[in-house]
This record gives structure tokens, C-alpha cells and sequence, in this order.
């Protein structure tokens, strides 16, 4: 999968619509749906249009959200995006580990923004080595492998038919 030359609407189509699902399916999962699109766009979009997209990602997510603190996420979304755009020049866009391993670094990001943003608002300590383990471990884990599987992988299969389908 070559992040800059994919479709991006597909990406975002299915970031909806794991966003609006899962959750129900799998009400426990506290995944980062929009963080692969949203690295795909670094790969597409300008400076400014990678800042608005996860703006606005982060905007759709509080609206459709429950929690306390409105703008968390695309105050989160934003400043991550912000920090990781200078950086996808140190990966290459049409390697297939790319976009797990950048949304690793998203979901990292992210967590620990939230994190350090909630700690000062909320005047209580949040850190314990299990919330370390879960938050800055396993889930940037689970966010990659949820890239992997529902767009590298997918993506891949779905290529693969279509060519032998023309054929």
C-alpha cells in the first residue's frame, strides 16, 4: 500500500464507519479509528490540510463522544498531527509497515497528550504503571494492528482480486 498515491476517501470511509461499529460490537475497545486516515493524509495533504483533517476527525469524534472534556480529542488530534507531520519523511510511504507503525507513534502521542492534558485539568494523579502498560503499550499495539489488518492487509487482498478478477 503507497500512502500517496491510495484513495483517500476509502480510508476515511471506513475509519467512519469502524468509528460508528466497533464500539458497538466491541463496546470495551477504545481504538483510535481515524489515526490510519489520518496518517495517510500526511502523506497526501498539505501542512495545513493534515492540521484541518485532524481537526476536524478530532471534532467528529467529540461530537459523536461522551466525555467530559469537549475538544480533548481534536485539541489532541491537532497537536499530534502537528508534531508528526516533520516527521513522516524519516518513513517511507510505500512500505507496508509504515502506516502501523506510524499509527503506533499516533496513538502513543495522542495517549500521552491526553494524559498530561487531563492531569491538569483534573488535579489528580492518573499515572499507575497498569494505566502505563495499557495506554502506552498495548493500545498503540492494538491501534497498529488494527492498521494492519483493516488497511494494509485489506487493501492488499482486495488488489490482489481485482487483478485476477481482470485477468
Amino acid at each position: 500500500m503507497n500512502l500517496r498515491t491510495c484513495n483517500i476517501a476509502t480510508p476515511f470511509i471506513f475509519s467512519l464507519v469502524a468509528f460508528l461499529i466497533i464500539p458497538i460490537i466491541w463496546p470495551t475497545i477504545k481504538l483510535f479509528f481515524f489515526a490510519p486516515f489520518i496518517i495517510i493524509t500526511l502523506y497526501q495533504l498539505s501542512y495545513i490540510g493534515c492540521l484541518w483533517t485532524s481537526l476536524c476527525c478530532g471534532l467528529a469524534i467529540d461530537c459523536l463522544s461522551v466525555h467530559p472534556f469537549f475538544g480533548l480529542n481534536a485539541f489532541t488530534y491537532t497537536l499530534t498531527t502537528f508534531l508528526l507531520y516533520p516527521q513522516r519523511v524519516h518513513f517511507f510511504s510505500d512500505r507496508a509497515s509504515t502506516l502501523p507503525l506510524m499509527t503506533a507513534v499516533f496513538s502513543f502521542a495522542v495517549t500521552v497528550i491526553s494524559m498530561l492534558w487531563a492531569s491538569i485539568f483534573e488535579r489528580k494523579q492518573l499515572f499507575s504503571w497498569n494505566l502505563l502498560y495499557t495506554d502506552l503499550f498495548l493500545m498503540p499495539l492494538a491501534d497498529s494492528l488494527y492498521a494492519l489488518i483493516f488497511f494494509v492487509w485489506i487493501s492488499k487482498i482486495t488488489t490482489q482480486y481485482l487483478r485476477s478478477r481482470r485477468a
